[in-house]
């Protein structure tokens, strides 16, 4: 992974200027810590899940399960009413019964223009709920109407407002409901919105990671894995496509035996073993008994992102998908976010090193640049130049301050379909034209308010540059500022 992690920091009021005269949001309120409210055993599955090993068990999507024990947080027992049978369950399978994750017309957090692209491939009267994008902590109802005189889906979204002092929601201040059931319920059955809802919108979920591969399972036997396809090569070892005990699919990095200490390429999974976010690459489980030793993580169908966007970046432009390339380098962000609040330092941040889904899913990974030392690096040290901020450069000095240097040549990568950063100049080059203050130009097609991002990430002074979370939640309002207003009923 590479990640290292800095020393403990004081947190700071949120008063950053970083960028453009804006600045830093107060942090968002913190996730629930369960699907599951404490008084409440029934859950509702979500996916499917068949058992890996003799304490798990196997349910269908939909089925009613009852927990028993949810002292794990990520695995929690429980017994399946249909086949009657006790073992683990990956708790992020299931929600609770009466929660609106067990919804099929829930989407939780998505963007307005994804819920769009659902409804545009349904019929009038397909809706969904999702997570208000420019009101947090809010709901908005998407509905699919008829086509304009164009021939074009009418899309419309209606904001689910709530009483502070009855907690009641509403749609139109006429009529009220005790919770958001009651009031989808109403509205398929009785009119009031410009648009009856009458179909829910098909998801388009795939089946979620579960934290590691198994209940309690982190050392595993080499002859559990099957390896299938060699993804790629470096200086310590190989990362191969595989399964494990022939039910997951999992990416193996092996290390060559003789070319680095055990201890040291272990030290890649330890780090890893503790970060967990959507847009951080998971570590699955190692081999570590005997060498080669080999770490499992999961597996990321379309490789590196440098390698997405020189093969599918022409085809996204051409289709219009713009905002994809935004949002990729948004997910990238919000990855990062997450370490800068763990207090890890990446340090070898770049489009090489972030690893592409379906979906255009991006998660954050590296490979073989972790130290011990967490700002000095050793003065002989390699480091990749063009990407690299000019203290850790110049003075071996690294902060997260020089991952966002880093993030902004990354955001360069993004936009120029994966073209190396400072075309044309050597390494010695570009160290001492940095100096003098230059900065790569704005790319043709390129938006002026992506560029001057960049521009915030560069700058002499780290302690100038936006932060992470900044950069998250800039990068979110690009494709925010493109939704229009909500409708009326």
């Amino acid at each position: 992974m590479g990640c290292i992690e800095s020393k403990p920091k004081q947190k700071k009021p949120a008063i950053e200027d970083g960028s453009n005269g804006l600045t830093e949001r107060p942090p968002p309120p913190p996730p629930p810590q369960s699907n599951l409210g404490q008084e409440d055993t029934s859950v509702i599955a979500l996916y499917a899940y068949q058992k890996r090993t003799n304490s798990d068990i196997s349910f269908e999507k939909d089925d009613i399960l009852v927990v028993l024990d949810k002292s794990n947080t990520d695995w929690w027992k429980a017994r399946n009413t249909r086949t009657r049978e006790e073992g683990y369950i990956p708790s992020n399978y299931v929600a609770s019964v009466h929660s609106l994750e067990a919804k099929a017309w829930y989407f939780g957090l998505i963007k307005r223009s994804d819920s769009e692209a659902y409804l545009k491939q349904t019929q009038p009267g397909s809706f969904l709920v999702r997570e208000s994008e420019t009101r947090p902590g809010t709901l908005s109802l998407s509905v699919r109407g008829e086509n304009n005189d164009a021939g074009s889906a009418v899309i419309k979204h209606f904001c689910i407002r709530t009483k502070s002092e009855t907690g009641e929601v509403f749609i139109s201040n006429k009529i009220e409901f005790p919770n958001v059931h009651e009031l989808i319920a109403y509205y398929r059955q009785n009119k009031g919105l410009s648009i009856k809802l009458t179909y829910v919108c098909p998801k388009h979920q795939e089946t979620p990671e579960t934290d590691g591969l198994a209940h309690d399972v982190w050392e595993v036997s080499r002859t559990t894995i099957q390896l299938h396809e060699r993804l790629g090569q470096g200086c310590f070892g190989e990362v191969w496509a595989g399964t494990w005990n022939n039910a997951v699919r999992v990416a193996v990095k092996t290390m060559k035996e003789g070319t680095m200490d055990a201890d040291k390429f272990l030290e890649e999974a330890n780090v890893m073993k503790r970060l967990k976010h959507p847009h951080v690459l998971q570590l699955k489980a190692i081999c570590s008994r005997e060498e080669p030793v080999w770490i499992i993580t999961e597996l990321m169908i379309n490789g590196s992102l440098q390698d997405y966007l020189h093969k599918k970046g022409n085809s996204l432009i051409r289709e219009g998908n713009m905002g994809v390339l935004i949002t990729m380098a948004g997910q990238c962000a919000s990855g990062m976010a997450y370490l800068e609040a763990e207090n890890f330092i990446h340090r070898d941040l770049a489009a090489r090193n972030v690893l592409v889904g379906e979906n255009h899913l991006c998660k954050i990974a590296d490979f073989g640049l972790s130290r011990e030392d967490i700002y000095l690096a050793d003065v002989k040290s390699k480091f990749p130049i063009k990407w690299t901020a000019p203290e850790a450069a110049f003075y071996q000095k690294y902060t997260i301050k020089s991952d966002v240097w880093s993030f902004g040549i990354l955001m360069y990568e993004i936009i120029t379909l994966g073209k190396v950063p400072y075309p044309g100049m050597r390494g010695q080059e570009v160290l001492e034209k940095i100096e003098g203050g230059y900065r790569m130009p704005q790319h043709h097609g390129c938006p002026d308010d992506y560029y001057s991002i960049m521009k915030d990430c560069w700058k002499q002074d780290a302690s100038q540059r936006p932060s992470f979370e900044t950069l998250k939640w800039q990068l979110d309002d690009f494709n925010v500022a493109m939704e229009g207003q909500y409708d009326e009923t």
